[in-house]
């Protein structure tokens, strides 16, 4: 019985090495490769059960720098933020709170109660009149309403000097201003196939573009990318932005992967929220 759970692990370690490889080499010119770069959690689970389990010196030092790796992605700390001074506490939630949120009064309960200057949402029903009294808390701002996964707001205690929702490829993305600061609620769709991929592609290119030219700017979202993605990757490179949600740190509950994100070139503190009713976890930040 030993054996055979060894030959099978062994056969398993193998093609995760290689979906690990396909996904980091040819996840940025490919959609489907790209789905493979954003299980490192799963493949450094694998390897390390292959790690200890190889028979012969080889194959468990194959194994050993492959968990090596797996674990510089997950562990690796961000840049350093580009402005060190105290800047005024952001205080905002971000939450996909899913289209089919079973408990929006007590959702609203639970985000009023981290007392946010700032809220951005995703998938919220503005026909449930739940939410409504999350936006009657939060008087200032703009969303889109959509019977869609697309739906998106941003909503403020303190009145904005501009707020607009834009559109890139028919999916919307929020810009607000607010005494200098600027923040972007962003929502691509999901590449679960290539149309949709190419979608999200152009989406997060052409916003990196215009937050790139932003001064004070912090950027919140779920972007239906993990931070092993080449896509992710190059969006936070050209926006010229900062990650700030650990890349260990599951957001998503379907697949246990981190897709939503805070991003700036601040120095912000992120702090995860118990998870609710949504598939996706909350985000804090200060």
């Amino acid at each position: 019985m030993k054996n055979f759970i060894v030959k099978r692990l062994h056969s398993l370690a193998i093609l995760t090495l290689i979906a690990l490889l396909v996904g980091q080499i040819l996840g940025q010119i490919n959609w489907f490769a790209e789905l493979f770069s954003h299980f490192v959690p799963h493949y450094t689970l694998v390897f390390a059960l292959a790690a200890v389990w190889a028979r012969g010196k080889i194959w468990r030092g194959v194994w050993a720098v492959s968990l090596l790796i797996c674990l510089t992605y997950l562990f690796v700390l961000p840049t350093h933020a580009h402005h060190q001074e105290n800047a005024q506490s952001w205080q905002t939630v971000w939450y996909n709170v899913n289209l089919n949120n079973a408990d929006p009064l007590g959702e609203t309960e639970r985000i009023l109660a981290y007392q946010p200057q700032i809220v951005a949402l995703a998938e919220m029903d503005l026909d449930n009149p739940h939410w409504r009294k999350l936006q009657a808390a939060l008087p200032h701002g703009c969303e889109h309403q959509s019977a869609s996964p697309f739906a998106l707001a941003v909503w403020s205690r303190q009145a904005w000097q501009s707020c607009a929702v834009h559109f890139v490829d028919g999916y919307p993305y929020i810009r607000a201003e607010q005494a200098g600061r600027v923040v972007y609620a962003l929502h691509p769709p999901p590449p679960i196939n290539g149309e949709l991929a190419q979608s999200r592609l152009r989406y997060l290119r052409e916003i990196a573009l215009q937050i790139a030219r932003e001064q004070r700017v912090l950027v919140v979202g779920d972007l239906n990318a993990s931070p092993f993605s080449p896509v992710f990757r190059e969006f936070v490179s050209a926006a010229n932005l900062v990650q700030h949600t650990p890349n260990w740190l599951p957001t998503w509950g379907l697949l246990g992967l981190n897709i939503d994100h805070v991003l700036s070139r601040e120095n912000v503190r992120v702090r995860a929220m118990e998870w609710g009713q949504s598939d996706h976890r909350g985000l804090w930040v200060e």
